[in-house]
């Protein structure tokens, strides 16, 4: 200490401040590098839309995640999670870039790309549909036959509509502008303006099976449907008591698509079914199946739709945790694998990684549940195998 001369006031000389050295933070010692593959929920229905002259899908992988997936590579172009404690999503529904899910929370999520755009609280307890239209979006329940139809822009709610009898499947027929045909659990059709909420049309069932799927045509007044019987039924929705043919599935058919670019006159449709069978129909003249893919997924096919102006078929499978696509050629008369993404379908129970004779690493997944091996390509990311094995 050291005081100025006559003054009782000192003062003391600052130290340097010593702070204790504090290492470089840890690194990471596993540090993601990318992802092998999604576990797809084939319990829920996938969306299909054109962008930008690609066609894309949105799925649902795990409880709360979608993934927008290129069809072209079937290369996952992003991964959004919508939140695990929001609950499990059960519908999507995308156009451009707007995709839209429906969670059993009663949410409602609309992200631009992986951005979410607003959310709101829906009064459905259950949401299995939706559809996008220009403007507004509807929310269908099938077990209480209710409708949701809120504006598109900020999620505000415009109309509700409660149909008496339970749904079974749904479709949006081009052409027939803010009307949606109802396939129900009795074997009835119903037509519907869901803007106005006016019932256009009751069709009689050929059978009083419910209805497990639809299509439309590329008439646009022609539509196919399919019943938990088994059957498939082509008939008019313009002319209501026409019926231009039937067809019998080997098992209930769960996916209806027609050819729009058959290079022939004939009328092909493509059904896929419980059985896990894809069928290539001509319903021109004598209706006949032209073309059978046995085992095209092992298990139920949850979902097969035609692209657009392309004779390619793109199936997801129900249990089987694979995606699809398959080429048809020789006027329909074949069908053959193009490519496709799949994985173990049960929970894996052993790892490996391998070299294979390419000089390419592959991870070995075993899952002794469905006793199966799949080969993952670590660089091409499409290159999978799988074999079956007895443990």
């Amino acid at each position: 200490n050291q005081g100025r001369p006559g003054s009782n006031i000192s003062c003391t000389m600052n130290e340097p401040k010593r702070t204790k050295a504090t290492p470089n933070p840890p690194r990471s010692f596993l540090v993601p590098v990318k992802s092998v593959g999604q576990v797809v929920d084939g319990t829920v229905t996938p969306s299909l839309y054109h962008r930008g002259g690609m066609w894309f899908s949105a799925m649902v992988s795990g409880d709360a995640h979608f993934n927008i997936v290129s069809l072209d590579t079937l290369h996952t172009v992003f991964t959004v999670s919508v939140g695990d404690d929001l609950g499990k999503v059960t519908a999507i529904a995308s156009k451009d870039d707007l995709t839209v899910v429906f969670v059993d929370t009663g949410y409602v999520f609309c992200y631009e790309r992986a951005e979410l755009v607003w959310s709101v609280q829906s009064n459905l307890n259950e949401c299995k549909k939706i559809f996008l239209f220009e403007d507004f979006l509807i929310a269908v329940s099938f077990e209480s036959g209710t409708l949701e139809i809120l504006n598109l822009k900020e999620g505000k709610l415009i109309n509700k509509l409660t149909i008496d009898n339970k749904i079974s499947a749904v479709i949006h027929p081009n052409t027939y502008l803010n009307k949606l045909l109802f396939g129900l659990a009795n074997g009835e059709l119903e037509l519907w303006n869901v803007k106005t909420g006016e019932l256009i049309h009751r069709f009689q069932g050929t059978s009083a099976s419910a209805v497990t799927a639809m299509a439309q045509s590329p008439d646009a007044d022609i539509v196919a449907v399919g019943r938990a019987d088994h059957s498939v039924t082509v008939m008019s929705i313009k002319e209501t008591t026409k019926v231009l043919g039937q067809f019998k599935c080997t098992a209930a058919p769960t996916a209806i698509a027609f050819r729009f670019d058959s290079p022939t006159e004939d009328v092909q449709m493509m059904t896929g079914d419980e059985a896990g069978e894809l069928i290539v129909w001509s319903i021109k003249g004598k209706a006949r199946p032209i073309c059978r893919v046995l085992d095209a997924h092992r298990g139920p096919i949850a979902f097969a739709d035609l692209l657009s102006g392309q004779p390619i078929i793109v199936s997801f499978g129900r249990d089987d945790n694979a995606v699809k696509e398959w080429i048809v050629e020789s006027e329909g008369r074949e069908v053959r694998l193009l490519r496709s993404r799949e994985g173990p379908c049960r929970p894996i129970t052993a790892l490996s990684f391998n070299k294979s004779n390419h000089d390419e690493c592959e991870l070995v997944c075993l899952s002794e549940q469905d006793d199966s091996i799949v080969s993952l390509s670590l660089g091409l990311d499409t290159k999978i195998h799988r074999s079956r094995v007895h443990i």
